[in-house]
């Protein structure tokens, strides 16, 4: 079940099998690209040219449900989770 809840009111966001994935993950922060990668897909070696899109696309679709998901600087980062 995924939340957004501000001070006044909640709403239940659409989900995705990734996304439960990727907040597990970024629960304990900032991850680098390759890990982010490697705790979703459970793949050993992350390959920029190849990977980079997957990470791209899957942070673009928690953004539109309202995340505040980041790539900066080679890092993936949600602002404001709490996973319970």
């Amino acid at each position: 079940l995924l939340l957004s809840i501000d001070p006044f009111s909640y709403q239940k966001l659409p989900t995705h099998e990734r996304f439960g994935q990727a907040l597990e993950a970024l629960e304990v922060g900032a991850l680098d690209k390759a890990e982010f990668f490697q705790r979703i897909w459970q793949q050993k070696k992350f390959v920029p040219h190849l990977h980079d899109g997957l990470v791209r696309n899957l942070s673009s679709r928690m953004k539109k449900i309202g995340l505040q998901m980041s790539l900066r600087e080679g890092d993936v980062y949600c602002k404001g989770l709490v996973v319970l």
